[in-house]
């Protein structure tokens, strides 16, 4: 093979001036010296535990929507029944019809709650544990959220059964401690960033 002939030297090119730099080039650090593992748990630990303004609502939103619609179920189911036996001649029609709109409305609030809880694991969720913030209220909270899209599940499509009548009243009752769980969380999370 024969030998390539030597590159004749190029010659020093001139500094440029700065104003053919660009604004970014000019305005960039000096590239980070840490490792790669030090990167990605400082932005961990910088990562923000305080919802912004829309997921802070939605959150709040869904979980009154939630409790509004499951206690007004909870109220219509208890009497509805009662008035057909005291009152024979009251229909029972618009009983029923308010029920099924809480339920409508219900629903919406779940898919909404799902959401929101979801969009809540990214950044909220790890950060926080990974920082050791409001941990057990936390995992609490996901555990009640997870137990209640189990049973509300169960109430739509498991058999009539025992199932079916446990999923009601664990639905019932941790539905019933929600808002004050979540009251607590937010409680807590302040305390903490006070300190």
């Amino acid at each position: 093979m024969p030998d390539m002939p030597d590159m004749p030297d190029m010659p020093d090119m001139p500094d440029m001036p700065d104003r053919h730099r660009s604004a970014r080039s000019r305005a960039s650090p000096a590239p980070s010296r840490e490792p790669t593992h030090a990167i990605k748990h400082h932005r961990w630990i910088s990562a923000p535990t305080r919802l912004p303004t829309w997921q802070r609502w939605s959150i709040y939103g869904s979980t009154a929507l939630l409790t509004a619609t499951g206690l007004a179920w909870l109220a219509l189911y208890a009497m509805a029944p009662d008035l057909q036996d005291v009152l024979p001649g009251v229909s029972v029609f618009p009983w029923q019809a308010s029920k099924q709109w809480s339920m409508r409305l219900h629903a919406i609030g779940a898919l909404i709650s799902c959401v929101a809880v979801g969009s809540l694991l990214p950044l909220h969720v790890s950060g926080a544990w990974r920082r050791g913030f409001n941990r057990n209220s936390g995992a609490g909270g996901l555990f009640t959220f997870a137990l209640l899209t189990l049973t509300g599940y169960a109430l739509w499509y498991a058999p009539e059964g025992s199932i079916r009548q446990w999923s009601a009243w664990m639905h019932w009752g941790f539905g019933c401690v929600v808002p004050f769980g979540l009251w607590l969380h937010i409680q807590l999370g302040r305390k903490q960033r006070e300190l």
